[in-house]
């Protein structure tokens, strides 16, 4: 995992047992294998548009990997992480 601060790394420790708790079938094999190459794609065409992964989402995306999350909740985890976030820098404002 990527060098994380302490609360980023509780923050992907919480979801990694949110996601254990999950009822679903992992992600099937042929799609596992075909994440390195759409997440290089998703990466660059990020890049362009000029955005750039934090540590801890990075680190969120790679859990979502090892923990072979179907795409269906991937977007709703994604979502709810973003929105966590989201919280954050509103309370710090």
């Amino acid at each position: 995992m990527t060098e994380l601060s302490v609360a980023s790394r509780r923050r992907i420790e919480a979801f990694r047992k949110r996601i254990g708790g999950l009822t679903c079938d992992p992600m099937p094999e042929a799609e596992l294998s075909a994440l390195p190459g759409r997440r290089r794609q998703g990466l660059a065409n990020s890049k362009i548009e000029g955005i750039e992964l934090t540590a801890e989402e990075r680190a969120f995306l790679e859990l979502l990997d090892e923990e072979r999350v179907p795409h269906e909740l991937r977007t709703e985890l994604a979502t709810a992480i973003a929105l966590q976030a989201e919280d954050r820098t509103a309370a710090a404002d």
